[in-house]
């Protein structure tokens, strides 16, 4: 059995996948939307046959899956290639790191993956033998199994890592880093002084995926409590997290 990571192409999900591989047989697809997406979404809504092609596709990029393979398919990438996939002889298998409310909204109106009368739920999730999920009412409404967020690390790892950390006990430190939202503004603001109040060191970052970097400042709330800026490479982040004696973590609103 070989599990085959479709499209898990994030610098965290490329790190996992290369450390899995020292245990398990595990491959990463990773191109599986190239030249197959924008073509099959352009026929699609033009009315075309494109039965033939989407088999072509298969053949092409599909054809060492054996039955008893896994296919391990996220949430959000899946919507650009649900018909390549969605009839291949394996087990199939979805991972789901968002709400389908916010999935729902990504695939209609940033990636236009889904036509506005399409919802996620009737065209991507009829088609997996096993669905997991973060969220707990989401687990409860649609019958997901409950998946709890995971470090890309393994437990090997994860020992090496604890013994390289020295931490400074003179120096107390809470970080967190996540996109700009109002709702975790608030908490900031309100949390970074009882903090600061008891000798922590806070470390806070504020991003806004949507704008250049130049012009990120131009539309946010300023605050001394956080920083305004870009996204900070993934093995950067980690250092931060390796060094902090907190980590905060904010969720989005409509997460459970």
């Amino acid at each position: 059995m070989t599990i085959y990571f479709a499209e898990w192409n994030a610098d965290y999900e490329k790190y996992m996948i290369n450390a899995l591989k020292h245990e398990y047989d595990v491959i990463l697809y990773n191109k599986l939307m190239k030249h197959f997406r924008d073509i099959n979404f352009s026929l699609e809504r033009k009315n075309f046959p494109r039965q033939w092609f989407i088999k072509l596709n298969q053949l092409i990029k599909l054809r060492k899956l054996k039955p008893d393979d896994i296919l391990l398919c996220s949430g959000f990438a899946i919507s650009g290639f649900i018909d390549l996939v969605k009839d291949v002889n394996c087990h199939r298998v979805l991972v789901l790191r968002d709400t389908i409310d916010v999935l729902n909204n990504s695939m209609k109106n940033k990636k236009k993956w889904l036509l506005q009368d399409e919802d996620y739920i009737t065209k991507i999730t009829p088609h997996f033998d096993k669905i997991y999920s973060f969220d707990f009412d989401d687990c409860k409404k649609y019958k997901f199994t409950y998946l709890n967020q995971f470090l890309p690390f393994t437990i090997f790892e994860m020992k090496k890592i604890r013994e390289e950390v020295n931490y400074n006990v003179a120096t107390k430190s809470c970080f967190f880093i996540g996109e700009y939202l109002n709702n975790r503004v608030e908490v900031i603001n309100n949390l970074a002084p009882i903090l600061l109040d008891n000798n922590y060191k806070t470390d806070f970052h504020l991003i806004n995926y949507n704008l250049l970097p130049k012009k990120t400042e131009l539309n946010f709330k300023k605050s001394d409590y956080y920083s305004l800026g870009s996204k900070i490479g993934y093995f950067d982040n980690i250092e931060k997290v390796k060094q902090s004696d907190i980590i905060l973590e904010i969720g989005q609103l409509g997460q459970t």
